[in-house]
């Protein structure tokens, strides 16, 4: 039996992961998840509160074990509880329970990229503020022990190239 994998693609605004982890998950034929904030009505209108952050993970986390169970090879998921907990440390000034229900087996960073494509819901244009942004994300998943394999601002070919080959070789032993 081939066992099924969870790929999580973390990062801050800006950086690509609902670009890259979709062609993963294609190419591969993994299930996608795609990042559930863009949906929550009070995300959208600005008034989300730690209480949001958490229904948006534990709906992140249930549509996992969905797709997991339903899956062939296992599920690609474009951002995690990472973003959530960091999202309510920088707005809320506290850490927020988020429950991980799927353990994940490849974590990727995408770093951000230097052009700003527009989106309703960023809220940082200037890219230097998003590398100093990044570099406390950093921070924080250095203090919670969270291993990432980094992907550095390149074509979106190189860094699916990247991707895979880590995926082959977690699969391939």
């Amino acid at each position: 039996m081939i066992k099924k994998l969870r790929i999580v693609f973390s990062g801050i605004e800006n950086s690509g992961k609902s670009t890259l982890s979709r062609a993963v998950a294609s190419e591969l034929g993994f299930e996608f998840i795609e990042e559930q904030c863009r949906y929550n009505k009070a995300v959208i209108e600005g008034v989300e509160t730690t209480d949001t952050l958490i229904e948006i993970n534990s709906l992140q986390e249930s549509m996992a074990l969905e797709s997991m169970s339903g899956s062939i090879n296992g599920v690609v998921c474009d951002t995690s509880s990472i973003e959530l907990r960091m999202w309510s440390r920088v707005k809320f000034g506290c850490d927020i329970e988020c429950p991980i229900e799927v353990p994940i087996d490849l974590n990727f960073l995408c770093q951000t990229l230097e052009y700003f494509e527009e989106d309703p819901l960023r809220q940082m244009p200037d890219y230097a503020d998003r590398v100093e942004h990044e570099i406390e994300f950093l921070e924080f998943l250095k203090s919670e022990d969270i291993r990432v394999k980094i992907l550095k601002p390149s074509t979106l070919e190189e860094r699916k190239k990247y991707v895979i080959t880590q995926i082959k070789k977690l699969i391939n032993g």
